[in-house]
């Protein structure tokens, strides 16, 4: 689904069928198959109402139409066809449910990595995204119309070499061949640079095996245990949480639980 200024619109339409059709677009069906350009019906619904339908039927199948089971194209109920394509989606690493044109959704993620930030534009932003106020973390974007050279905070990567030999330890190319960017390592606003990934993670082939009692295992043991520790809470701290509660929540065991590894997901 796209929003596109009206004067625009016939434009964007000829170009998307001009990609559509650019290979073999003469064979038989193509012209009429590969590529159809729907408006919205307000009549029959919303965007916001397309896009909920949407991702209901991907994620668990359990969207209801005139209170019975949703059925796809085939006469499958969609219940049992939404765990094939999550498990479709997995094994080739597509995302379900993309957001284009909208403020990156990898800043929003590493703001959270940050405790606090001393600048007023980074903290403007860490605050609604720490509180899962995507609205406000917009907001502090410029907009959802923002262009990206616009919008005051962007991702910070970097291609890192040895120090010694000069190699690069990143492969200099993505997997399109294009010149890559590099890891991402922090955030980048206001011509300064905030490391929200201080840590560079490999998988390595273990060179021997070690006991679980070696003395040298017991400090990750401990930090592990650590790790998975859950503590309880007690009731006056419940009676205390603020309406934000999974807010508190998550701040109340921030000890506790490390930040993700992953900046995305499949089904962002």
């Amino acid at each position: 689904m796209l929003f596109v200024e009206p004067e625009l619109k016939h434009h964007l339409d000829e170009l998307m069928r001009t990609y559509a059709l650019l290979k073999e677009g003469d064979e038989p069906g193509a012209k009429d198959a590969r590529f159809q350009a729907v408006d919205i019906d307000y009549e029959r619904g919303s965007a916001t109402g397309y896009i909920v339908n949407y991702i209901c039927k991907n994620i668990d199948g359990e969207f209801q139409k005139n209170g019975e089971d949703a059925q796809d194209w085939y006469g499958n109920l969609s219940k049992n066809v939404a765990p094939r394509v999550r498990a479709w989606a997995s094994i080739h690493g597509i995302r379900q449910f993309q957001q284009l044109g909208g403020p990156p959704v990898t800043v929003w993620r590493e703001l959270h990595r940050l405790p606090h930030a001393d600048d007023e534009i980074v903290e403007a932003a860490r605050q609604p995204a720490d509180k899962s106020d995507w609205a406000g973390f917009i907001e502090a974007m410029n907009g959802p119309c923002a262009k990206r050279v616009d919008q005051p905070i962007k991702t910070a990567k970097w291609l890192e070499y040895d120090q010694d030999t000069g190699e690069c330890l990143d492969c200099p190319v993505n997997q399109y061949g294009e010149p890559s960017k590099g890891k991402l390592f922090g955030l980048y606003a206001n011509e300064q640079y905030w490391l929200t990934r201080l840590f560079r993670w490999e998988v390595q082939r273990p060179t021997h095996t070690r006991e679980l009692h070696d003395p040298s295992s017991i400090a990750w043991l401990e930090r592990l245990s650590h790790l998975t520790q859950i503590r309880a809470v007690t009731q006056a701290e419940i009676d205390a949480l603020p309406a934000d509660t999974a807010y508190a929540w998550e701040k109340l065991n921030s000890e506790m639980h490390p930040p993700p590894w992953s900046s995305v997901n499949n089904c962002t």
